[in-house]
């Protein structure tokens, strides 16, 4: 009888521990699998305004080469590194969080 009991007494831990874990996914609106689909995609959005960008200044002969670099593709790095950075500690967090429990 005590060890029936036990057992329900750890079942709703059980299952506050896994609502807790699926409110956690629940508030970042992603589970960790799709976070990498997310920066993938924000990604190949910044590359492409990217290259738009600069092809469209790059054959204009008025505009300074390393203006093009300055205003283009240093912020795109900046922004790359960050996010880069951003995706991976997110993903980290997630799984860490998981794994208690």
């Amino acid at each position: 009888m005590e060890r029936n009991s036990t057992i329900r007494g750890l079942s709703p831990i059980t299952t506050s521990r896994k609502k807790r874990q699926s409110t956690l996914l629940s508030v970042f609106g992603l589970i960790p699998s799709d976070f990498h689909l997310f920066f993938v995609v924000l990604q190949k959005s910044a590359i492409e305004l990217l290259l738009t960008d600069v092809f469209q200044n790059l054959f204009q002969p008025k505009i300074n080469k390393i203006k093009i670099f300055v205003h283009s593709v240093l912020p795109y790095l900046v922004f790359y590194l960050i996010f880069y950075q951003v995706q991976y500690s997110l993903i980290i967090m997630i799984q860490t969080r998981s794994s208690f429990y």
